[in-house]
């Protein structure tokens, strides 16, 4: 089932070449399409633990010609969605469940230092500790842990979508 919003019309042309250049490091095998198992590996470089059926319900819903891969105009398609058209709770549950560990449920210090590290990591940066972390989280909840109803409600409050009454 592929999107029916052309959202990489909106897409800014210095966004364009950033999602086509990361396609054509998905494309490991040159094929001028990104398998489903190239899509894994890509989200995972991003730090994300994706399943093989997340990895294939993703490829379906973009997969506009039904090839079982992501051609360039279906990724930014897909790209465009997950930068600049989500809605409602969708942008906030899906960080948090990026964030959160997978024992608890909720955003921790060691889950919140796993998945700063490997962003900062990515730009360079590699001067986030674990008291970076837990000074996060404090300030966020005196318990030092967010659960997903908390993480949607800040989100909510800092502008990151409009919750619905």
């Amino acid at each position: 089932m592929a999107t029916d919003r052309n959202m990489r019309a909106k897409l800014t042309s210095s966004q364009k070449a950033e999602f086509t250049e990361t396609f054509a490091m998905l494309d490991t095998d040159g094929s001028g399409a990104i398998s489903t198992s190239e899509v894994k590996s890509g989200l995972q470089l991003c730090g994300m633990r994706p399943s093989d059926q997340d990895c294939a319900n993703l490829v379906a819903r973009f997969d506009v010609n039904g090839d079982g891969e992501l051609e360039l105009f279906e990724w930014l398609e897909l790209a465009a969605i997950v930068f600049l058209g989500k809605d409602d709770e969708e942008v906030p549950t899906e960080m948090f469940s990026h964030l959160a560990d997978g024992e608890t449920g909720k955003i921790t210090k060691a889950s919140l230092f796993t998945a700063a590290s490997r962003l900062l990591a990515r730009v360079g940066q590699n001067d986030f500790s674990p008291l970076n972390a837990e000074a996060m989280l404090k300030a966020l909840d005196a318990s030092g842990e967010v659960d997903r109803d908390q993480f949607v409600r800040m989100c909510a409050d800092l502008g990151v979508y409009v919750r619905k009454e």
